[in-house]
């Protein structure tokens, strides 16, 4: 091998000629690069392309059709980002999901829609029970499972057993997204329980109560339905404060008309939109001959003035007849979050909450990949802290008396989204009646009202 200075290249003879041949090669490799560059430009997708495909990532249990159903970009239509961010929202709030991605990527010049899960876990085993310590003799100890996303739909599937001073069973199945046909949904439920009460005398006696129920449900929308509730309950007991028949027995036949229309974009955590449903609901004690009808309402809405949120919600309760005790709306011990809730069985009930919620924290995600076997499982979970200033108010009404409104309350406290349990909530309340060093404080969790 020859090694060439500088100086030798310009002394050698024709030097010159192989410097201007090297530079000639040299330009043209540039421009081809240049060119090449040049047309991958021209390929790149614009800000607001036309839709070439679809494509879902890290759906290993849920179904292809069930996130597509909740999308509306489909092949063929334009790509905004309000339209990305909308169906975003759309399949993360199926609840099925920890973290939900949704963005254009970039296939031979063509746009594609890419949707990245990551799922969590699906099936959770159980523990019920109740013990005191005063009663050993009355403890009731039961296992279940839960299956929130049954089949890959988003069918949610329950059972549980326990035994001891109580026993029962229940085993219930909750298609939430419509998934027989896309169209249709089946709800079901079935029940046994044998436990000990007191009546208003403050003697115990046993309450035996039994049920099926089957709920049919027509998809109008995306979240628009229309159901058919059928059931059947056998309640007996031995104290005429639990049964209204004759020989302690009642057996129960109802229908119900459920209409729902959701279009809050978060189901858990929700920002903006509203909630409707209304009930009519018509019974007959079989044996005593006996009719009696109820219907209810209840509207959410919610407001967002960034960053502040307005949170609204009115429901209400009407009994044509006296209801028995077991028909009450359980609903309505859970308006007056800080002190106690109430119910009507002679006439109307009607109930209102206000709530102004502002962040604490934004929403982050952490992911813990390394950890053995669970790790899949924990990858992209969310976090958030929020806080609220509440207001309720209540009031019932019978055929006799009129309106009365007894029953108020205003409070604050924190509401997070956590993994697996979605929302919870930690509230702190006063009502007029109680002392400011006598608060009641709620812990639950569940869905944000």
């Amino acid at each position: 091998m020859s090694v060439y200075s500088q100086a030798d290249l310009n002394h050698r003879p024709g030097a010159s000629e192989s410097i201007r041949r090297m530079m000639t090669v040299v330009f043209v490799f540039l421009t081809i690069i240049c060119s090449h560059s040049r047309a991958q430009d021209t390929t790149r997708i614009p800000d607001e392309p036309i839709i070439y495909a679809v494509e879902i990532i890290g759906n290993r249990v849920t179904s292809d059709k069930l996130i597509l159903r909740e999308m509306k970009l489909k092949p063929g239509m334009t790509a905004t980002p309000k339209a990305l961010e909308k169906d975003r929202l759309n399949i993360e709030s199926l609840g099925l999901f920890n973290r939900v991605v949704v963005e254009l990527a970039e296939d031979e010049g063509r746009a594609v829609v890419q949707v990245t899960v990551t799922e969590p876990f699906y099936i959770y085993p159980f523990l019920t029970g109740r013990y005191d310590v005063n009663r050993p003799e009355r403890a009731v100890l039961g296992v279940g499972i839960y299956h929130c996303n049954f089949n890959g739909l988003g069918r949610r599937f329950k059972a549980s057993v326990w035994g001891g001073y109580a026993r029962g069973f229940y085993i219930d199945h909750d298609d939430a997204w419509f998934s027989i046909g896309g169209g249709y949904g089946l709800d079901g439920r079935i029940y046994y329980n044998d436990d000990v009460v007191k009546d208003p005398y403050d003697k115990e006696v046993r309450r035996r109560s039994s049920g099926i129920g089957l709920t049919v449900k027509r998809r109008l929308g995306r979240r628009h339905s229309l159901g058919f509730n059928l059931g059947w309950e056998v309640i007996s007991s031995s104290s005429d404060y639990y049964t209204l028949t004759p020989g302690g027995r009642d057996r129960v036949l109802s229908l119900a008309i459920i209409y729902a229309d959701d279009k809050r974009d978060y189901r858990y955590y929700p920002t903006s939109g509203y909630y409707i449903t209304l009930n009519a609901e018509a019974s007959r004690l079989v044996d005593f001959n006996r009719y009696f009808y109820r219907e209810m309402a209840e509207v959410r809405g919610y407001v967002p003035f960034d960053p502040l949120i307005v949170a609204l919600r009115g429901w209400g309760e009407f009994g044509q007849h006296t209801l028995p005790y077991y028909r009450w709306l359980a609903v309505g011990r859970d308006l007056v979050r800080a002190g106690d809730g109430f119910s009507n069985p002679k006439g109307m009930v009607l109930g209102g909450s206000l709530e102004l919620r502002f962040r604490l924290v934004k929403p982050f995600y952490l992911s813990f990949d390394k950890v053995p076997v669970a790790g899949p499982y924990l990858r992209g979970l969310k976090f958030s802290l929020e806080g609220v200033v509440f207001g309720d108010r209540g009031f019932y009404a019978s055929h006799r008396s009129g309106f009365r409104n007894d029953f108020r309350a205003w409070g604050f406290g924190v509401q997070a989204q956590l993994p697996y349990i979605k929302t919870a909530h930690l509230l702190v309340g006063w009502t007029p009646d109680l002392e400011l060093n006598r608060p009641s404080i709620t812990v639950k969790n569940g869905v944000t009202f």
